[in-house]
């Protein structure tokens, strides 16, 4: 049973957030008044998951995920965002924070979220003497239309990843968030062609909207379509490329600020890759892109 912290210094929120998170019987909430609170219950309880909001007196959510990143680098932090505070939350989700919901999406996106960042804080530890030895590692995928095959792909190059130290046990949360993302937009949005407004109904992590996707995995022209993805993974630096056959996608648009933090699920996912890797490329073909996570040997002197 997930222990989920909510800290709010709204009450009015704190009760919304707390309702939505009842709906899954296997929550169990507790909840903070705001940061100092917040952390005092994170001693005292252990917590596998905190959702915030930015904007709290005393503490604000960038100083607490600071806080949490320090001391609690296994508890992945969902930020409730605010129209307005697009920069604040930018500057949390590099500070550390494993994903946000914007405000105007908490009822349909919460939970689902909340899901996602628990599965990918989840750690197979089966391999991790010998991938710790692992000096080079580099895969190449075909990959079927199929998230469950997406999400073992996530699992194993961020097992990799961890056990090789090209990042530690807090950036795995977010090495796995930018990654699947950008399979979730390759397969769904390139291969499945879904619009924005397929996009909201479905979620993930929870199975909803599944005969929607398919739908289209079983249409004519769809069905045959695979997700190239090329792997490689060193100590100092990882490569990770994707290349979907659907139609070309328009990766930047709609990208103003509002838009990508509030509307756009596609620009949402261009927030969370940028913020979690090191460089993002977008092929202007609108066929691939390449995620390069840069690991703390790269930075090492040279002699």
């Amino acid at each position: 049973m997930p222990n989920v912290l909510v800290i709010d210094d709204s009450p009015i929120d704190r009760i919304l957030v707390e309702g939505i998170l009842k709906r899954d019987s296997r929550m169990k909430t507790t909840v903070a008044t705001n940061g100092l609170d917040g952390l005092a219950k994170m001693e005292a309880t252990k917590q596998d998951v905190v959702i915030t909001d930015l904007q709290m007196p005393e503490m604000d959510g960038l100083q607490l995920v600071t806080a949490i990143r320090l001391h609690y680098p296994h508890v992945p932090v969902v930020l409730i965002t605010a129209h307005g505070s697009e920069d604040l939350a930018i500057r949390a989700l590099e500070q550390g924070a494993a994903s946000y919901v914007p405000k105007s999406q908490v009822a349909e996106k919460l939970l689902d979220s909340v899901d996602q960042v628990l599965d990918l804080a989840k750690s197979d530890r089966s391999y991790e003497l010998l991938a710790s030895c692992m000096q080079e590692a580099n895969f190449r995928f075909d990959l079927a239309n199929d998230g469950a095959l997406l999400e073992r792909l996530v699992e194993l190059v961020q097992q990799i990843s961890t056990c090789m130290g090209l990042c530690d046990v807090g950036g795995q949360v977010r090495l796995g968030m930018a990654l699947e993302e950008a399979l979730r937009m390759c397969l769904y949005r390139g291969n499945l062609e879904l619009s924005e407004a397929d996009m909201r109904q479905v979620q993930f992590h929870r199975g909803a909207a599944q005969p929607l996707v398919e739908e289209r995995r079983r249409a004519p022209g769809v069905s045959d379509r695979k997700l190239l993805v090329a792997v490689q993974l060193s100590p100092a630096q990882g490569l990770i490329a994707i290349r979907h056959e659907g139609p070309p996608l328009n990766w930047l648009e709609d990208s103003s600020p509002e838009a990508t933090a509030h509307d756009g699920l596609g620009d949402r996912s261009l927030i969370l890759m940028k913020a979690f890797v090191d460089e993002v490329w977008l092929d202007p073909a609108g066929q691939q892109l390449e995620l390069r996570i840069h690991g703390p040997r790269s930075n090492a002197p040279t002699n």
